[in-house]
């Protein structure tokens, strides 16, 4: 969203970056602090703390809440791959330290789990922190995952204009729709894989077992995701047709790109392609000039 919405239309919410905004109160106290004249035109407000509530603050707009959803146990492994990657180049944030390294040592993935309580059931606690609690960063998970508070954020969810699914590029297309976002980025952010789930099914039985009440949530999702692309069928395969398309020249520019990349390289460590190359551009440059001599008209005899 940073890349995509100029600074005067988009909101960053994120504890680290704004202040330390820890509560409700901090986050709405940031917005107002805006001048109108911003606020007004804001078209996202995005960041780990945005809260269900923000509506209020726009009482004459029209307000929609979006989210994306991720299978539990690949947000699991997900989230220790990232750590692990911005620990290893020493840019992980001191206050994540304890989490990855609590002993003077990296954990491993298990050892990882088994000691990171709120890992069980995080997106349970997240979101109930931010659909219901004052504080949304620090101390949570403050209480124990109920079915009484699953039911709370299926009834919040279902306010939500759109709830979407990481693995599903359509998703990301639709809101690119949405928002009018026509610059297209590549894949950023990506972690390094420390722990691959495949070699260790059982330990990754235990993570299943420690996020029940994720997985009800993420069905839950789905299914409202579901629903809704049954609402706009036809949208969603215009938006199918589109990311075909855009697949197919993104594989073309690849090849392109990497055929310039190489032709790049040979041409500093190859003389004899280097020799082909200029000779090809000297052959079309020549070619290209007689062209010109043959099209352009002759002098009329008096």
């Amino acid at each position: 969203m940073r890349a995509c919405l100029p600074e005067t239309e988009r909101l960053e919410l994120y504890y680290h970056k704004n202040d330390n905004l820890n509560t409700r109160k901090d986050v709405r106290a940031y917005i107002l602090s805006k001048p109108k004249s911003h606020r007004d035109r804001v078209r996202a407000i995005f960041g780990h703390e945005v809260y269900y509530g923000l509506h209020e603050l726009f009482p004459e707009r029209e307000c929609r809440y979006l989210t994306f959803l991720r299978q539990p146990k690949e947000r699991v492994v997900s989230h220790y791959n990232f750590q692990r990657t911005e620990a290893d180049s020493g840019i992980l944030p001191i206050w994540h330290w304890p989490d990855i390294k609590p002993e003077g040592r990296i954990l491993d993935f298990a050892d990882w789990f088994d000691w990171n309580k709120k890992q069980h059931n995080f997106i349970f606690n997240f979101l109930t922190a931010h659909f219901f609690d004052e504080e949304l960063f620090a101390g949570w998970p403050k209480k124990p995952a109920t079915a009484e508070g699953l039911e709370k954020i299926k009834a919040v969810l279902d306010q939500f204009y759109f709830v979407g699914l990481t693995e599903g590029p359509e998703n990301y297309l639709f809101f690119y729709h949405l928002m009018r976002i026509k610059n297209f980025l590549p894949r950023q952010n990506i972690s390094r894989r420390y722990f691959w789930p495949t070699t260790q099914p059982e330990l990754m039985a235990e993570v299943a077992r420690e996020n029940l009440f994720d997985q009800e949530i993420y069905d839950y999702a789905k299914d409202l995701n579901r629903q809704f692309k049954k609402r706009h069928r036809r949208l969603f395969q215009m938006i199918a047709i589109e990311l075909f398309i855009s697949k197919r020249q993104f594989e073309l520019n690849q090849v392109v790109s990497n055929f310039y990349y190489w032709s790049s390289l040979m041409k500093k460590r190859s003389r004899i392609y280097l020799n082909l190359i200029n000779f090809i551009k000297s052959r079309r440059q020549s070619t290209e000039f007689s062209s010109e001599q043959t099209d352009r008209p002759g002098k009329r005899d008096n």
